[in-house]
């Protein structure tokens, strides 16, 4: 009802915006709902086991510039700092041995989302009642929350999103999946991969410093996959929603 109620007052892409009592009451309920921790334990715990494991091994998913420089030898920050001198690469991000560095790791981390949302897919079955249901009565209500005039703009955004929109539609089915899928993935997967202790995860063993910048690592990257925020602004608040969840703040 409060989804419905936002939707219907801001537009289906905002029903959901950070902060909101829609997405305060599905969160809530997310991460109490009944069977909820079962479910992750089956559907996450042993990617979170190898994630924890691998970085054990010297595993890194951060994809900032920065990270990636201080992980080269000393040798070759000296020779980035000496392109950076003479105007051959502008910045970090741009430098040669930077750029091969975050690529790695931007493939690696495209594996591990991909693994997880294979694990969650193949434990979408043995979900918690409650989960599936709200997830069907978001598909159903879909089609309603873009009725109206509003419909074009609504479709301009969702694409604008990297929302997937069929003409023949209008939308509205398309966009109930992304707000069931938003749901699902930013609110409940993605902070339970960021901090699986808060929702009843069990891991063989404590994560390590590296190991914890890893998930949630991941967990931003799938929250920003599934984000349907219709403003630059609203999107980074909603992609570092899962920053928070990390054991400082336990």
């Amino acid at each position: 009802h409060a989804l419905s109620l936002r939707a219907a007052s801001m537009g289906a892409l905002r029903s959901l915006q950070a902060g909101s009592l829609a997405e305060r009451l599905c969160c809530t309920y997310l991460r109490m709902a009944p069977g909820g921790s079962a479910w992750l334990q089956a559907a996450l715990g042993a990617e979170l086991a190898r994630i924890a494991d691998e970085s054990e091994h010297g595993l890194r998913l951060l994809t900032e510039p920065m990270d990636a420089y201080l992980s080269l030898s000393a040798s070759e920050q000296a020779e980035g700092d000496r392109d950076m001198e003479k105007g051959e690469a502008s910045g970090l991000g741009e430098h040669i041995k930077v750029v091969e560095v975050l690529s790695a790791r931007g493939a690696a981390l495209s594996a591990r989302c991909e693994a997880v949302l294979q694990a969650v897919l193949l434990s979408a079955a043995a979900a918690p009642r409650g989960v599936r249901m709200l997830c069907e009565r978001l598909l159903r209500r879909g089609r309603g929350a873009f009725d109206g005039p509003s419909d074009s703009e609504a479709r301009e955004l969702a694409l604008d999103a990297g929302v997937s929109v069929d003409d023949d539609e209008a939308g509205g089915c398309d966009m109930g999946v992304a707000l069931a899928r938003e749901v699902l993935v930013a609110l409940l997967v993605a902070p339970a991969l960021a901090c699986p202790e808060a929702y009843g995860v069990l891991l063989p063993q404590p994560l390590c410093k590296l190991a914890r910048r890893n998930v949630v690592s991941v967990a931003m990257a799938l929250t920003h996959s599934v984000v349907l925020a219709p403003d630059a602004e609203e999107r980074q608040a909603r992609n570092e929603a899962a920053r928070w969840l990390s054991i400082d703040r336990l």
